[in-house]
């Protein structure tokens, strides 16, 4: 289980640092801001659950949670990237 999350947090704190700093991502700095600090919050997680090998059950659920919000917003600009 703790390597699901950790791979899991890996995607959502890669994909946070790419739609950061992608200018085809069209967000507000606060947004950028905010997927900085998920990004830096995921990478946090992951040296605890290396340090300590135990993942709680809710941590499951929100890492699932955010790796499919990401991919779906990564999808979203991709989308829409060529609509223009």
């Amino acid at each position: 289980m703790e390597k699901i999350v950790i791979v899991l947090l890996c995607f959502v704190s890669l994909a946070c640092v790419a739609g950061a700093f992608s200018q085809c991502y069209a967000g507000t700095l606060l947004q950028r801001v905010g997927m900085t600090l998920i990004a830096f919050w995921a990478a946090w997680r992951i040296a605890l659950i290396v340090e300590e090998g135990q993942v709680h059950p809710h941590m499951v659920l929100g890492a699932v949670g955010m790796a499919v919000f990401a991919a779906g917003t990564m999808v979203k600009t991709w989308v829409w990237r060529y609509r223009k």
